[in-house]
């Protein structure tokens, strides 16, 4: 029994001493192969540097080259397995750098300014600090396909006026030039002359994306509303992007085409929704645009109708008062388009045709658009309305819903229009001291003055 367990004990440290000898072993073999590979990549790239800075007239560095190319100057120089290109007198105010592939990822979840985006990310480039005006002018046109050709392993970055790239793989004589020709166009397409908002203008008027082309609109219009604002709003005009044409629009007080996106049934409710709310500080065009939707019909006439519930707008009384009494139409027989013209009637004012037009759905058969009318009737509703009132209000037939609302109209009624008494007389208050008195020439009837 012992000896077996000593035997035992025996392949264990044998197997112990076997691994130790392997960890020791491996690493005493690994590392000079690893460092003879890694001196041999030094001296390639340090090669490959020096061939670059040669064909390209630069002073010798000793691990480069220096020297000017279209007025910047360029350094080219190997840092360990590392080459790297540096071009400066770039503007110091603008700052950027491509993302590793680690941020890639980020990136589309979060946006290049830190806005949320469902986009992918600024042509994988990102800003670090500064304005985003300053961000977004820089990263137009050729910039932006520049930057989107970077990868994780040649990254890119602009800081106090030097864009540096650094390569770490894959790097040739061929390379390494085409890498210094991108860089030298990145460059000249950051440093070209032109003012901020010049550059938000052009990426503007240029961008074949509508969500980027935005993003330099407004910026442009916000915090520089200037003559190239004005150039950009009225190329925007005409955009077929309706968010873009509305910012256009607003900006230039341009109420054509906020009218056109609102009756545009092409354009999405968001946008429609966004026009008509401007347009309502300009009440002359905001009322021909409702009274366009009312004729439209379907959603466009629902929408138009809860508008105008909101915004009591008098001068559309005569279009609500007829689409509520179109025998053609019937909508009193449509319960949700009965209830909405119910609501807006008593929005559009007071007078005989629009107690008429409740009277008028206060017969429907839907019991919904019965009862908005009745609940009209005791907001806007004269003397004229009690005898239907009362019918309503007696009548067993009618659900205990329009009987209550119906009894509470003549109540309402009564309070504001005439204080009623059992007989013939009837008194009602009328502006000043002075009184007022009706008297019925039939026999049980109620007589009443005009009161408004």
């Amino acid at each position: 029994m012992i000896s077996h367990y000593l035997d035992a004990v025996e392949v264990v440290v044998a197997l112990f001493l076997m691994l130790t000898l392997v960890l020791v072993a491996f690493p005493a073999v690994l590392l000079p192969i690893s460092a003879a590979w890694y001196l041999r990549s030094r001296s390639e790239i340090r090669r490959v540097v020096r061939q670059v800075a040669e064909d390209h007239r630069l002073a010798d560095t000793g691990d480069g080259g220096c020297g000017k190319i279209d007025d910047y100057v360029v350094e080219i120089r190997s840092s360990g397995t590392t080459a790297i290109l540096e071009v400066s007198g770039l503007p110091p105010e603008i700052r950027l750098r491509t993302l590793s592939a680690f941020e890639s990822v980020l990136a589309d979840a979060v946006g290049p300014l830190g806005k949320r985006t469902h986009q992918p990310q600024l042509d994988r480039a990102i800003a670090l600090g500064g304005r985003s005006d300053v961000a977004y002018a820089a990263l137009g046109g050729g910039a932006r396909d520049l930057l989107a050709q970077s990868s994780s392993r040649r990254i890119l970055e602009l800081r106090d006026g030097v864009l540096a790239l650094r390569m770490e793989r894959g790097i040739t004589v061929a390379r390494l030039h085409e890498r210094l020709e991108e860089v030298l166009q990145l460059a000249r397409s950051l440093d070209d002359g032109r003012t901020i908002p010049q550059r938000l203008r052009d990426n503007f008027l240029q961008s074949k994306s509508p969500r980027l082309a935005f993003a330099n609109l407004k910026l442009l219009l916000s915090e520089h509303p200037g003559e190239e604002a004005r150039e950009a709003a009225a190329g925007g005009l005409d955009s077929s992007s309706p968010r873009i044409r509305i910012r256009c629009a607003v900006f230039l007080s341009h109420l054509e085409t906020l009218m056109s996106v609102a009756t545009d049934r092409g354009a999405s409710e968001e946008h429609r929704r966004a026009a008509l709310n401007e347009l309502e500080k300009h009440p002359a065009e905001y009322v021909d645009v409702l009274r366009k939707l009312l004729e439209a019909g379907g959603q466009d006439r629902r929408a138009a109708l809860r508008r105008i519930t909101r915004g009591r707008l008098t001068p559309l009384a005569p279009d609500v008062v007829a689409l509520a009494t179109d025998t053609h139409l019937r909508l009193w027989e449509d319960s949700q388009m009965g209830s909405r013209l119910a609501a807006a009637l008593p929005a559009v004012g007071f007078g005989t045709e629009v107690e008429g037009a409740l009277l008028v759905l206060t017969q429907s058969g839907r019991s919904q658009v019965a009862f908005d009318a009745v609940r009209g009737l005791r907001e806007v509703g004269t003397i004229n309305a009690v005898p239907r009132l009362c019918e309503l209000r007696d009548n067993p037939r009618f659900p205990h819903s329009i009987r209550t609302m119906s009894s509470r109209a003549v109540d309402a009624i009564k309070v504001r229009n005439l204080h009623l008494e059992a007989g013939q007389v009837s008194v009602a208050e009328l502006d000043g001291d002075q009184g007022g008195v009706s008297v019925a020439t039939d026999g049980g009837g109620l007589g009443h003055p005009d009161v408004h």
